[in-house]
């Protein structure tokens, strides 16, 4: 599972590569955690294709490689729920 958002801080943002997905070609670049340096998803630098490009500028989020932890300078409200292995094995990549 996945989500996009708007620009973010506190995160790393790599060199851009294309990259040829199933809705078309798109520039992007992997983003890390600015703290701990872990992947955490990727920011669509531009979309080839004029459909897509409401993409653009934004963060995709991969909550698989996400971990919630207490932060003790911003404490989080919230925790990411553990899913089931019912739900990640879907059979599909989104």
């Amino acid at each position: 599972m996945s989500f996009y958002l708007y620009p973010r801080y506190n995160v790393k943002v790599g060199k851009p590569s294309v990259q040829l997905m199933t809705t078309g070609a798109h520039t992007l670049s992997e983003i890390q955690c600015g703290s701990c340096f872990t992947y955490v998803g990727w920011k669509i630098v531009r979309a080839h294709e004029e459909p897509e490009r409401w993409k653009e500028g934004k963060f995709l989020l991969e909550l698989e490689h996400l971990d919630a932890q207490p932060d003790p300078v911003a404490p989080l409200s919230f925790r990411l729920a553990k899913r089931s292995s019912a739900d990640t094995d879907s059979g599909s990549d989104y």
